[in-house]
């Protein structure tokens, strides 16, 4: 076939409008669209598997669910948390190095960066083990960053310095800041190399270069079509012009403007200009790279919108929006309002504001039928927004996810520490026992019914004093009626119900209260004790254990915490939160 990169507009549904080029359209050239296979030897690569799950239904859709569906693969390139492994056979990944997993590599980082704190810094680390492993981060995602980008770290090295007379202080800090990055310049290549592994980045690109070096063996004249990609990362171009270099290859590009000229791309290119962040400037990148211009590139639409064309024209460069009012007077009045029909401004006093207004639009936009999609790169208000959807009992799909630590199953861990840190305080305590998660051995009844009891006889307009002692301490006091302030005097059964209570949970909060009488312990130990008070405290009678979001992710993030060679960051109680929240 002659013709091989295509676009998807935006104001198009990308994956339906990419079945429709599939069943009906060009993207499969003269392959003969009959027999039982003609679509299963398809194979389709795209970046995400969220975009995987829905174009399967999309075909179902639009084959009535009664047909073998295309290869639908996950490439996973441009996207940290994707696993690429869709795309490559075990034949393919088997002669690679193994890539170091993610437990250890963050704390052999975080052992280089307590090292380097103790010596570079006056302070040292002062046991803030959430503060070396923040750093430990950063300097991961400098490392991928780096070999996804493909960049050489004399690069970085020979960064201009400054005047060290003019700028005397700033020299200094300059020159503390290039010592820290050695860690992952020099130091980390050293610790691969001895372990023998690689980072999970670079397996990616390694997988990439073989895929690409094989396609035309694996996939022969079949076709095969890549899709929703842009090519940012150097790797995925190099695949993606593979891809192209196929008998029946084809790249389908999302929101390309094909209307851009030969001079405005040149100038999107310029690094001079900073257009990293413009969205038109990976998908030029890749097209120079193809030797291809945005108007040789045919659209999968034949339809026309106004707004596309107007937030293209308003996506100028920095430098050209002197000329705006030039492109601007290319269209109508009647156009420009046709462009914005439908859009409105809200003017919110708060972020609660924000949210409430957001989700009434939301659920008023569903109750007529229509699809609902809400961007924000704020993940607090994201989370702020999905709660006041609740109201509602609309369920948000999040397409970013939910932190494993904002879970239910996170929160409920969490409150646990805090208990445990503030030596069963009134209000962590009354939280721990009113959420739905705890059971300790008993029904959801029989808790709340304690919970009740304690409250009103040993905690309302009372001071205990701190740990289970002290409130078994005002368990006996009331009992014998000595407490004059004590909302609700308990008889003989009610005390006996909170005294087995309070046995219970000293038992279970045990291990984790001793270890935070310690003067420091390790991130390992913390999350196994932890761990150990979760599933005493969500244990139902018989040991049964119900439901919870997030559940098996806390379970499986304790057991490869557990599983690690490496004890990670010394931490101390007061820090034993923060650090849970990024561990």
């Amino acid at each position: 076939m002659d013709q091989k990169i295509f676009s998807i507009p935006p104001h198009e549904n990308f994956l339906e409008k990419l079945v429709e080029g599939i069943i009906k359209g060009p993207l499969l050239g003269d392959w003969k669209r009959s027999g039982p296979f003609w679509l299963a030897d398809t194979t389709i690569i795209l970046p995400t598997r969220r975009a995987r799950l829905a174009l399967s239904a999309a075909f179902a859709r639009a084959l009535g669910g009664a047909a073998l569906l295309p290869d639908i693969r996950t490439l996973g390139m441009e996207d940290d948390d994707e696993d690429p492994l869709d795309v490559f056979d075990e034949v393919e990944t088997e002669r690679l190095p193994e890539a170091m997993g993610e437990f250890e590599r963050r704390f052999l980082l975080c052992a280089m960066v307590e090292k380097w704190l103790e010596k570079n810094h006056p302070c040292g680390t002062g046991m803030d083990g959430a503060r070396a492993l923040g750093l430990a981060d950063s300097l991961a995602r400098l490392i991928d960053e780096m070999i996804t980008e493909e960049t050489d770290p004399d690069s970085i090295r020979s960064l201009p310095g400054l005047d060290a007379e003019k700028y005397r202080d700033l020299a200094r800090n300059f020159e503390l800041n290039l010592d820290f990055l050695e860690i992952a310049l020099s130091a980390w290549p050293r610790i691969l190399q001895e372990e023998g592994k690689t980072d999970a980045s670079a397996r990616k690109v390694a997988l990439a270069a073989r895929m690409a070096e094989n396609l035309e063996q694996r996939f022969g004249e079949r076709p095969v079509i890549a899709a929703g990609s842009t090519g940012s990362v150097p790797a995925t171009a190099r695949l993606l012009k593979a891809i192209t270099g196929l008998k029946r290859g084809v790249l389908v590009l999302p929101g390309l403007n094909t209307e851009i000229e030969a001079r405005e791309q040149s100038k999107l290119l310029d690094r001079d200009n900073a257009p990293h962040g413009h969205p038109q400037y990976g998908m030029n990148r890749l097209l120079r790279r193809l030797g291809t211009p945005p108007q040789m590139v045919v659209e999968l639409s034949t339809t026309r919108n106004p707004r596309t064309g107007l937030v293209h024209s308003a996506l100028t460069l920095a430098s050209e929006t002197a000329d705006w009012n030039v492109k601007r007077s290319g269209y109508s009045q009647q156009q420009v309002e046709q462009a914005c029909a439908g859009i409105a401004l809200i003017s919110a006093k708060t972020e609660q504001e924000q949210a409430l207004a957001i989700a009434i639009a939301a659920r008023n936009g569903l109750e007529e039928k229509k699809s609902v999609g809400i961007i924000t790169p704020d993940r607090n208000f994201a989370r702020r927004l999905a709660a006041e959807l609740k109201r509602f009992d609309i369920e948000v799909d999040d397409s970013a996810g939910t932190p494993l630590f904002q879970s239910e199953a996170g929160r409920f861990a969490r409150q646990i520490l805090k208990v445990a840190q503030s030596e069963f305080g009134a209000v962590d305590l009354m939280a721990l026992l009113h959420n739905a998660n705890f059971f300790l051995g008993r029904q959801r009844a029989q808790i709340a019914e304690i919970a009740g009891l304690l409250e009103f006889s040993l905690l309302r307009g009372q001071l205990p004093p701190p740990g289970i002692e002290g409130l078994r301490q005002m368990l006996e006091k009331n009992l014998q009626k000595k407490l004059t302030r004590a909302v609700k005097e308990l008889n003989p059964t009610e005390g006996k119900k909170i005294a087995s209570l309070l046995d219970d949970m000293e038992e279970a909060f045990s291990p984790l209260c001793q270890l935070l009488q310690k003067p420091g312990f390790d991130a390992r130990t913390l999350g196994k004790t932890l761990m150990d008070t979760f599933e005493n405290l969500f244990a139902g009678p018989d040991g049964t254990r119900n439901s919870m979001g997030g559940y098996e992710e806390i379970r499986a993030w304790a057991r490869k915490l557990n599983e690690t060679g490496l004890k990670g960051p010394r931490i101390s109680a007061s820090f034993a939160n923060s650090l849970l929240r990024i561990l």
